[in-house]
């Protein structure tokens, strides 16, 4: 699970959220050792390792810099992004329309939602569960001219009425922030990803991709 490449994320002073160009170039490199398959594809099997990638957020740079690196490599990966961000246009670092539509445009990549303005789902009613999920969903379907079938839950936040919500509102798939590997028996509605930070060397990203930092989470907070 990415968030930014090269560019500083709002409020995040360590960096975490930030990975530079040349470490992401290396971790391509990496990457490109492996099975790579869209989420939306992945089909987890217990003896076919294979690897998804996702940005959540819509950062501009999931266009300008990790989309040429991961295509080159034909490293199929998804992006989360949240209308609400888009829409605004309040800040240069998010995709505007036109940007999500060149990158959706793209072979190999998907778009999914974010809900509609990045909240943590498991502290709201119902009625406003309901409506971050179904018009986030109805917001890309009608600019992207597709369905939108998967969706990332802001900051991992989410509990079993959350995960009802999301499959009534029409989705197929749904990400956690919680680190691990996903098999065949992996609730589709609650698939684990591994975070990638700033600070993360090839040796313990190597590490992280093969699952041997899944014991992180049991240390884990809700972020995303």
């Amino acid at each position: 699970m990415y968030h930014a490449i090269g560019t500083p994320v709002e409020g995040d002073e360590n960096g975490i959220f930030t990975i530079s160009i040349s470490n992401f170039s290396e971790q391509v490199k990496v990457l490109s050792e492996f099975k790579s398959v869209s989420l939306e594809n992945s089909g987890a099997s217990n003896d076919n390792f294979k690897i998804s990638i996702t940005f959540d957020d819509g950062y501009k740079d999931n266009l300008l810099q990790a989309a040429p690196l991961l295509l080159k490599h034909n490293i199929p990966f998804s992006v989360f992004v949240v209308p609400a961000f888009i829409k605004s246009n309040s800040h240069d670092n998010f995709l505007n329309e036109n940007e999500l539509k060149n990158l959706a445009s793209l072979d190999g990549v998907s778009i999914g939602t974010h809900s509609f303005t990045h909240t943590r789902l498991n502290q709201l009613s119902d009625d406003k569960l309901k409506l971050e999920l179904v018009d986030s969903r109805h917001y890309l379907e009608d600019l992207l001219g597709r369905p939108a079938i998967s969706m990332a839950y802001p900051f991992g936040a989410y509990d079993n009425r959350v995960v009802a919500a999301v499959k009534k509102a029409g989705y197929d798939l749904a990400v956690t922030s919680q680190a691990g590997i996903n098999t065949l028996s992996s609730d589709i509605l609650k698939l684990k990803r591994t975070e990638i930070c700033g600070d993360d060397d090839i040796k313990s990203f190597r590490q992280k991709i093969l699952g041997n930092w899944d014991w992180y989470a049991y240390y884990q907070g809700e972020k995303s």
